[in-house]
């Protein structure tokens, strides 16, 4: 089990430098990928006198409150030592702190009601959005709490020992984090809130994973790039099967090497090549007539086909199509983006009210050339429109004139759907030969492998591993 010790290094001593790391590259990814997604959708329009109260102070305390931070945590001491002690600078931090910190929750209270309670505003907001506004709620309130709990320890100690251990983590002094977190072993109210602070600053930055769910054809392993790359480019790495050496030229896969070399000596050994050939197409159809007399692949039957139809339905239907409309508002480096997204929700509002301007605002307001045509896109299909265009339009539910705006890369898009047309399961007889070229391809994979198995551990190989196996049961 983890010692009070580790876990007390990993939380103070090590995760405030991941927090900052991810919050560096993170942002530097998302300013260079996302530009015009920095803060939320607009919906000044809407409520301006609730949204003024909540913001003015919101704001006004969260930025008190980041000062007060600063300026308490990372001022030096003597520059503080000569007008405050300790104990007075704590009080002060709990004063000025626990007033801030109470105006900043109460205008994020008001922002949040706001932003729930109307359906216009709510529709406009993100998930990020609601999920990162309550975050920042829970956080202000544990940083209140820690008012009350602080008046318990007021012989100022606690508080220099903090303030010394947020120096060491800001000017990268390791030594002093661990002098300071030795004197944290104890719970310490005040630092229950810093660790979502720390964690939430990235702002989603759009670090993406992104895979297919496919039949998997694994190729063969290279476990040789990093010596290939050791031996420098041009460089031929030598290796030997059955006393035979064999070069391996630079960026070519070790095991792919060792394993052509050993069905070529099988095909030699059973009278399908001659020892003396070195011309490569005539190797190469060799290997390829052992593979076929040695490698048995039996086929995929009917019911093995049928039932990977029925547990990929997805993979065997036609797409879905959309008839829509659009009104797009450009964005260029040169335009003000405020002013551009302001006229794009007022004339979404318009069109909201009023649907059958929707031509007319295309054909005077669009900057693409479907605006002459009433804005009219035709049919789509998955994959005929960028990413975010597309997954606006196929959204589950999406009809009519969408409520928000679509943003893509080249502006503001105001979106109306006309008609969706679902797309049909494909009959299993039309899907058939496909299916059963998928899985025969997998079948014949395994079996080349397992057949390479076998001949390497019947071999004395050097210089690389076939992953050997000397049993002839082939599954």
């Amino acid at each position: 089990m983890l010692t009070n010790s580790y876990v007390n290094t990993l939380l103070f001593g090590v995760y405030p430098y991941i927090c900052l790391v991810v919050l560096l590259i993170g942002s530097l990814i998302r300013f260079d990928r996302e530009p015009y997604t920095w803060k939320s959708d607009s919906s000044q329009m809407l409520r301006k006198r609730e949204l003024r109260l909540g913001s003015n102070f919101f704001h006004y305390g969260v930025i008190i409150v980041i000062l007060g931070h600063f300026v308490g945590f990372l001022a030096p001491h003597w520059a503080v030592d000569w007008a405050l002690t300790p104990v007075a600078h704590q009080l002060l931090a709990m004063v000025v702190g626990g007033i801030a910190g109470l105006t900043a929750i109460v205008g994020l209270t008001i922002l949040i009601h706001r932003r729930l309670a109307d359906p216009r505003i709510r529709l406009n907001s993100r998930k990020w959005d609601i999920a990162i506004t309550f975050m920042l709620w829970v956080q202000l309130l544990l940083g209140l709490l820690t008012v009350p709990l602080s008046a318990f320890h007021m012989d100022g100690e606690l508080f220099e020992t903090l303030t010394s251990y947020v120096k060491g983590v800001v000017t990268l002094d390791g030594g002093a984090d661990a002098q300071c977190t030795a004197h944290l072993q104890a719970p310490h109210p005040a630092g229950l809130h810093h660790l979502p602070r720390l964690a939430l600053h990235p702002h989603d930055p759009y670090l993406e994973w992104r895979g297919i769910a496919r039949l998997s054809v694994p190729a063969l392993p290279d476990r040789t790039h990093a010596e290939d790359a050791r031996q420098g480019a041009g460089q031929v790495m030598i290796l030997s099967v059955n006393g035979m050496a064999v070069a391996v030229e630079a960026g070519q896969p070790a095991e792919f090497a060792a394993a052509r070399e050993l069905m070529r000596q099988r095909a030699v050994a059973i009278g399908l090549l001659d020892p003396a050939t070195d011309d490569g197409e005539s190797i190469e159809a060799a290997i390829e007539a052992l593979i076929e007399k040695e490698v048995a692949t039996p086929q995929p039957t009917e019911a093995e086909c049928r039932r990977y139809y029925e547990q990929n339905p997805s993979e065997f239907e036609s797409g879905d199509l959309v008839h829509a409309r659009h009104i797009l508002f450009q964005v260029t480096p040169q335009v003000n983006v405020p002013q551009v997204r302001a006229r794009a929700e007022q004339a979404l509002n318009e069109l909201l009210a009023d649907s059958s301007r929707f031509a007319a605002l295309a054909a005077d307001l669009s900057n693409c050339p479907s605006g002459e045509h009433g804005g009219n896109l035709g049919q789509i299909s998955r994959g005929d429109m960028v990413p975010e265009f597309e997954k606006a339009i196929f959204r589950f539910g999406a009809s009519g004139i969408l409520r928000e705006l679509v943003k893509t890369r080249y502006g503001f898009h105001i979106v109306a759907i006309d008609q969706r047309i679902p797309g049909k399961k494909l009959p299993f007889d039309m899907a058939h030969d496909e299916i059963a070229g998928r899985l025969s391809a997998v079948v014949e994979e395994k079996a080349l492998r397992q057949y390479v198995s076998l001949l390497a551990g019947k071999a004395d190989i050097e210089g690389v591993d076939l992953d050997a196996n000397a049993s002839p049961l082939v599954q």
